[in-house]
């Protein structure tokens, strides 16, 4: 049975997990193997299934099909580990003596030995199994691979696999031609979405969207959602639409330029099931007054536009004070997780008015 490894933003590995057990049929899910974050192991029935991850899987970054996995010694002699357990799989099965490949290694734990050092001697173990199938050495090749070797060394456990995503990420979404300049990763979208319960017959806004990514995420994941999506500039508003457009979803979400901090005006009370943003992040120090601001009013319409049983999700670097607002504003957190993401910590934050 073919077992792959999936990375994801660190701190999403639940959304993964759920979404592949909907997906396709697993014998088993490893959740933060070794603890490490960002990483999933799933033990698949048939090759098919990875194919429907790799075609339809929106929580995922990247997918790895394991080829081994051995215990590996920690000290000095794990690199013969690591080089016989290389030697021993058929990689001649993935790769020619024409093939350009590179191999890239990482570790956790404490070892004796470098990530550097773990993809010379695999490189070296690669080179020399082919060589004795077709008695012609592969090209390596660290900045074009045609095929890229992951080796990864968790405490006393090494995997060893094949990347099988191709060039592009899969959260590098074919959709966005027009690119926000504070664009939200789609995987992000996807799992705010799963993580404030959106499903079929709710009516859902982005008051703050940007180039569209959050709308239409949820256009292409969960059907009979009425979506809506407003944004303060205009020039975004078109660009939202664009990418709408290049998703094929654009009839299914009604944009519409107007101010978050003015949704109770431009909704009627009550209209909104769910609302999930990405508002402004607010690093520089000197944002701190703008964006208390916005929370601040933002906080105050959506009471107004979400229904009784509506749930606002929502993400920032700010969440101290985002908490704080919430609560003076009468809001109850109920769910809270801190993700990883391009050298910053973020909180996704789950609200409901009470």
């Amino acid at each position: 049975m073919p077992m792959v490894m999936v990375t994801t933003v660190p701190g999403l590995e639940d959304i993964v997990a759920e979404e592949v057990h909907d997906m396709v049929n697993v014998s088993k899910v490893e959740v933060r193997p070794h603890g490490l974050r960002g990483k999933v192991i799933v033990h698949l029935i048939s090759m098919g299934d990875v194919e429907i991850l790799l075609e339809k899987a929106r929580s995922i970054e990247r997918v790895i099909l394991l080829l081994g996995r051995e215990r590996v010694r920690k000290s000095r002699s794990g690199l013969k580990d690591l080089y016989n357990m290389a030697y021993n799989i058929e990689l001649e099965e993935y790769l020619s003596p024409f093939t350009r490949f590179a191999v890239r290694a990482q570790r956790e734990g404490v070892h004796e030995y470098t990530s550097p050092e773990m993809a010379k001697i695999v490189g070296e173990a690669v080179i020399n199994r082919v060589r004795r199938v077709y008695r012609i050495r592969p090209p390596v090749n660290l900045d074009s691979p045609v095929v890229t070797v992951h080796v990864e060394v968790m405490d006393d456990e090494a995997f060893i696999g094949i990347d099988i995503t191709g060039h592009r990420a899969l959260h590098i979404r074919g959709y966005r031609v027009y690119s926000h300049p504070a664009a939200l990763n789609p995987v992000i979208a996807y799992a705010m979405l799963k993580i404030s319960g959106v499903k079929s017959g709710h009516r859902v806004l982005d008051p703050m969207c940007g180039g569209g990514t959050i709308l239409i995420e949820c256009a292409l994941s969960i059907g009979g959602v009425e979506l809506y999506g407003l944004d303060i500039n205009p020039f975004h508003i078109a660009g939202a639409i664009k990418n709408a457009k290049a998703a094929g979803v654009r009839e299914k979400i009604e944009f519409l330029v107007g101010d978050a901090r003015l949704i109770d005006r431009i909704f009627k009370d009550h209209t909104f099931d769910r609302i999930v943003c990405n508002p402004p992040y607010g690093v520089r120090m000197s944002d701190i007054e703008d964006i208390k601001g916005l929370y601040e009013e933002f906080l105050s319409g959506a009471r107004r536009v979400l229904n009784s049983e509506g749930i606002l999700c929502t993400i920032t670097l700010r969440h101290h004070l985002l908490r704080r607002i919430s609560k003076a504003l009468g809001y109850d957190i109920i769910h809270e997780r801190t993700i990883y993401q391009g050298g910053l910590s973020p909180h996704i934050l789950v609200l409901r008015p009470v």
